[in-house]
């Protein structure tokens, strides 16, 4: 918005009264997820408003991003309306949080982990993890039950009636898949 209209509007308010900071109803018209702001009208002006506190290039931050054509409450930064910052949504299509190699994002597909090296997807029923390792904490962990359970088929041997069978022909294999596993969980 010119600085002549920002003047005008600033004028009106103050002959009607409203020459204080306010909290401002304003519909959104389009997000920059790039930038994290938005356009914003509010009494049939258009103003671009922060999703966050700051605008820097230091990549920590954490944001919400509101939907196209839903509403927010904006206030001015300082007093000045030419500087909005959103304080409360009525949708939201996404957030995200970055701090430092680690991102966080989740909306309306799910919630994604990222840091330098893995990422982790959680959608609908479907859990993804790109690189990396899994480890499963409690008691005992799932990579030990499995262990057990593979060695104890690669010793099993059967009762017959000329006496008990010899081990698994396919031993072998039961160890070539608790190698794989071994390299999976940890």
């Amino acid at each position: 918005m010119s600085r002549e209209i920002e003047d005008i509007a600033r004028g009106l308010r103050v002959l009607a009264g409203r020459e204080k900071t306010q909290v401002l109803p304003c519909q959104v018209k389009d997000v920059d997820t790039d930038n994290m702001t938005c356009t914003v009208e509010f009494e049939g002006l258009e103003y671009e408003a922060r999703l966050t506190a700051v605008i820097d290039n230091n990549g920590n931050r954490s944001a919400i991003q509101p939907k196209q054509n839903s509403w927010v409450l904006c206030i001015p930064v300082a007093g000045n309306e030419a500087d909005l910052v959103v304080i409360a949504y009525s949708e939201i299509d996404s957030i995200s949080i970055v701090h430092d190699n680690v991102k966080i994002t989740t909306g309306s597909d799910g919630v994604k982990i990222e840091n330098s090296q893995s990422t982790l997807e959680i959608k609908d029923s479907e859990i993804s993890i790109v690189s990396g390792k899994v480890e499963i904490k409690g008691l005992e962990s799932l990579k030990t039950i499995l262990d057990d359970l593979i060695t104890q088929i690669t010793m099993l041997t059967v009762p017959t009636g000329v006496g008990p069978s010899g081990v698994p022909i396919n031993s072998a294999a039961f160890t070539a898949i608790k190698t794989r596993l071994n390299n999976v969980l940890k």
